[in-house]
């Protein structure tokens, strides 16, 4: 069943009619429609980097922290975010 200008609702969720991906939950389907909409709605308050979702902007605005817990030991760079570090540890395996 459809509705008209809005989400396919099949037995098994929620249907994007833009790519087909469906969701168990309207909001889910929801939060993921704003990727096709080209709007980056969320902005980071100190460099102005523009985010799709919220929970983006939040894990972004660990970079701006003082705090920098995790420090490479093989040549001491700091680092914000776990992930950052792992990224960078690359460059030494080069």
């Amino acid at each position: 069943m459809a509705r008209a200008g809005g989400p396919t609702v099949k037995e098994n969720g929620f249907l994007c009619d833009m790519c087909g991906k469906r969701f168990a939950q309207k909001w889910k389907l929801k939060r993921h429609s704003v990727c096709h909409s080209g709007l980056k709605p969320h902005a980071c308050d100190i460099c102005n980097k523009r985010f799709l979702r919220k929970d983006d902007l939040k894990a972004h605005l660990q970079i701006h922290e003082e705090s920098k817990a995790h420090v490479c030991e093989k040549c001491n760079k700091d680092f914000s975010r776990k992930k950052d570090l792992q990224r960078h540890m690359v460059v030494h395996t080069k």
